[in-house]
């Protein structure tokens, strides 16, 4: 393992302790001079040869060794100086870590020092922190993968899948460098979690493809709207007018009792035309909705569909204090619409409730069923693809969940006026 700063100290001079032991010898060389000079003749013309020379070998070793514990002494604020930069560096490296965007994991020998709150996240440990460290392999499932991260000092930048600490599998991006702290070599490991960009892609996708089917299902329903108009118009309508046209005709060769039964005739075909050119007109567009607003309307569509009494159907509408945009309330009835035919043909309900709220500047629809019910993740009828598009271009949601007693229930949130209402409607199809 490479020494840390703090081993340095006992082990080898720092650089910038040179000067320090310059000065040291200096002081040595200068004080023998000094004793040479000064002290050694006097000396030597008292005392014998043998103690003269004992005294002067100890002078010799007293100058050496108070010159090293001077240049110890002054050396020793260096190398604490290098160990305090080393930790200030650190600290400030791990504050700077705590705000940034991605994980953050600070690698020594392969074993995790210090991991950021964002990362502890990702890779599961928030629970119980990183200050005791744990082993930073263990997040690789590959072992040449985790040597190229934590143990080559070359840059590393690899999409890898990381097994957190759950047992779940982290796909991310990971980017590894190599930092000096001091005289300690550290790993620092970036992780930018790729799961949430999947996903985004994922969404966007399922989006994509709800939104063609709905293209689609607009084109087909135009298309089924205009052969049924035409069939209407051509084999009832068409006949109904031929018919008085030939009635007509006939009246001019006919005696006058004949002429009244004809006239009675081409009576009850006209008012049965009309019945039939109302219903297609109701058909495409209800004209409660126009002349009287939303609760009348749902209230008309309610008592047509479940005329027969079965399912029974419960109305709860309040009054609106205020009448919504026209975009509104033509999107409320459609959903509404929409719910109560999956709830009459497909939910086998005993009971269809529909309730109608406003408040807070928001259109509240709730339909509720009895019925079998269904997955909500796993139905993706083109019903409730429109009525979830309809909702979303008003700013709205629409959420289709199963019912607390069973069943099915579709809920709505409209705004009362729609963003951006210039007057014009969004394409209606039924």
């Amino acid at each position: 393992m490479t020494p840390r700063v703090a081993d340095t100290e006992s082990r080898a001079p720092d650089a910038r302790s040179a000067p320090f032991l310059v000065v040291a010898m200096l002081s040595v060389v200068a004080l023998c001079f000094g004793w040479q000079a000064l002290a050694a003749p006097v000396l030597q013309a008292s005392l014998p040869a043998a103690a003269f020379w004992t005294v002067q070998v100890f002078a010799l070793l007293v100058a050496t060794a108070t010159a090293v514990a001077f240049a110890r002494q002054a050396a020793r604020p260096t190398a604490t100086a290098g160990l305090i930069e080393a930790s200030e560096c650190e600290r400030q490296l791990r504050t700077l870590a705590e705000g940034l965007p991605l994980g953050v994991l600070l690698v020594e020998d392969g074993r995790v020092c210090h991991a950021n709150p964002l990362a502890l996240d990702q890779l599961g440990h928030a629970g119980h922190g990183a200050r005791d460290g744990f082993d930073a392999r263990a997040l690789f499932d590959d072992g040449a993968t985790a040597s190229a991260a934590l143990d080559v000092d070359a840059p590393f930048d690899a999409c890898v899948q990381l097994r957190r600490g759950d047992g779940a599998v982290l796909r991310a991006q990971v980017s590894a460098s190599t930092i000096m702290l001091g005289r300690t070599r550290r790993r620092i490991l970036l992780l930018a979690d790729l799961t949430e960009g999947d996903r985004l892609a994922a969404d966007l996708a399922r989006q994509r493809g709800e939104l063609q089917a709905m293209g689609h299902r607009l084109m087909t329903v135009q298309e089924d709207e205009r052969r049924s108009l035409s069939r209407e118009l051509h084999d009832d309508i068409g006949q109904s007018i031929t018919a008085i046209k030939m009635c007509a005709m006939a009246l001019a060769d006919e005696d006058e009792a004949r002429r009244l039964e004809t006239i009675g005739e081409i009576t009850g075909i006209a008012d049965d035309t009309v019945a039939k050119l109302r219903n297609l007109s109701l058909l495409l567009r209800p004209p409660q909705l126009d002349a009287l607003g939303l609760e009348a309307a749902l209230r008309w569509q309610a008592g047509a569909m479940f005329r027969n009494g079965r399912p029974k159907v419960e109305l709860d509408l309040d009054r609106l204090e205020s009448r919504p945009a026209h975009d509104v309330e033509q999107a409320c009835f459609r959903i509404a619409q929409e719910a109560m035919t999956n709830a009459l043909r497909h939910a086998d309900a005993g009971t269809v409730t529909l309730r109608l709220r406003n408040g807070d500047g928001t259109l509240k629809l709730d339909i509720q069923d009895d019925g079998r019910g269904f997955d909500p993740l796993a139905a993706r009828g083109l019903g409730l693809v429109t009525m979830r598009e309809r909702a979303q271009q008003l700013g709205g949601d629409v959420r289709i969940e199963p019912a607390p007693d069973g069943g099915t229930r579709v809920r709505a949130h409209l705004p009362l006026r729609a963003a951006g209402d210039s007057g014009t409607s969004v394409g209606d199809s039924y």
